[in-house]
């Protein structure tokens, strides 16, 4: 096999000798190497760590004219619900469904909701079996469920044009080389019709085994008392879409989707029609990097968690080139979320990110200021707030329409 297998042997009796990993930080403020497995390690939180400001909810406006028109929708992932915003943080929309949790939703331009989620467990049965809880979901503009594929969804689902679904899955399979005992979680992704049937399904960890382009897996440590070797841990999707960054570079073939991997702070390209891993780049630069997204002169946006420096950041990375062109860690007002986390680019230059952990959002402008802020009004009884899986700017071309269509209401803000 391709790949450097023999590394692929000895990934999990040698995660701490490491195959050219490198040295632990000296810095103090740094987490060492066995701490970084450890933020690694951590479950994904329900709630903010510390208890919630009541001064500091919902959206602030700070400056109305640097701040980018349009809405914003955000998914509570406990809450089962997303909730579409206008710019002075009034609801104008919101669906929901009985679930255990969202770990996102994202809006499609006929008024649909994608969501992937997965359900409470009914039985100790179940609980041993977490994919079979596991779904994308499609629901109309009124929160009636349109259709609902039962897979093993994880993370990130996204429609491509032509209207199939991508959606990244996860999996436990006994057959790999590793230490005995362990199980390995394989995640990939499906590829659905556009009324929710299964088409196709590609295991990441096998594209990685037969790559031909010399990518070694980083050592992970096996975690649990079922000692789940979790070596990729894939967080988001996106197909390329678009026929003149194809016609420039075959890295845009429009049959590639660009993946990121937290556990192996990269960020992958595959072509799902070869079915082969054809770039990887992030090794060095990025630490726990969630979010992946391809910028219309094709640059790729990723946040960037910073679990090796303690601090977040946003950066713009040419693929071409290898080489980070710009980056955003908040300067005198740094911003850190150990998991989750999402950043955008919007038309008039700004970033919307979403601080996940916190349950904060902002919007800054090039020149660094914050000119909008969110914190979620979603306030536990315990007093910490909900986290957002992730917030999105949307257009007020693709709302307004469906805002003020037959029976539907109006925006309380234009």
């Amino acid at each position: 096999m391709r790949g450097r297998i023999g590394c692929l042997l000895g990934i999990v009796c040698a995660w701490c000798v490491s195959c050219g990993e490198a040295s632990a930080p000296t810095d103090a403020t740094v987490p060492a190497q066995d701490e970084i497995e450890e933020l690694r390690a951590l479950g994904y939180l329900d709630f903010s760590p510390k208890p919630a400001d009541p001064s500091e909810r919902g959206a602030r406006v700070l400056d109305r004219g640097r701040t980018m028109p349009g809405y914003r929708l955000y998914t509570s992932n406990m809450r089962c619900r997303a909730t579409l915003i206008d710019l002075d943080g009034e609801v104008v929309h919101a669906w929901s469904h009985p679930c255990k949790r969202w770990m996102h939703s994202e809006l499609l331009p006929d008024g649909h909701l994608l969501v992937s989620g997965t359900d409470p467990s009914t039985s100790a049965g179940e609980t041993d079996r977490p994919a079979e809880r596991r779904f994308v979901l499609r629901l109309d503009w009124d929160g009636d469920v349109v259709w609902r594929a039962r897979i093993p969804a994880h993370h990130d689902v996204e429609q491509v044009p032509g209207g199939q679904v991508l959606a990244l899955t996860r999996r436990v399979r006994s057959d790999h080389p590793f230490e005995a005992g362990t199980v390995l979680v394989d995640h990939g992704f499906e590829t659905l019709s556009a009324d929710g049937e299964r088409l196709d399904s590609i295991s990441l960890y096998d594209l990685v085994v037969e790559n031909e382009i010399g990518f070694e897996l980083e050592p992970v440590a096996p975690r649990g008392r079922t000692r789940r070797l979790d070596v990729l841990h894939s967080n988001s999707i996106e197909a390329m879409r678009r026929p003149e960054l194809a016609d420039r570079h075959p890295l845009y073939s429009l049959d590639n989707v660009l993946i990121s991997l937290r556990h192996q702070d990269s960020i992958f390209i595959v072509d799902r029609r070869a079915r082969k891993l054809v770039w990887a780049w992030g090794r060095g630069e990025l630490s726990g990097p969630h979010d992946a997204r391809v910028l219309d002169g094709g640059n790729f946006l990723i946040f960037d968690n910073g679990l090796a420096r303690g601090r977040s950041r946003v950066v713009e990375v040419d693929p071409l080139r290898g080489e980070v062109v710009w980056s955003y860690d908040g300067g005198d007002e740094p911003f850190f979320t150990k998991q989750r986390g999402s950043s955008q680019r919007l038309p008039n230059g700004n970033h919307l990110v979403a601080v996940s952990n916190d349950g904060e959002a902002f919007e800054v402008a090039p020149d660094g200021e914050i000119v909008w802020r969110f914190w979620n009004p979603d306030i536990h009884e315990n007093g910490h707030r909900e986290v957002i899986v992730r917030m999105v700017w949307v257009p007020a071309e693709t709302v307004e329409p469906l805002l003020d269509g037959p029976g539907q209401p109006k925006a309380a803000q234009r």
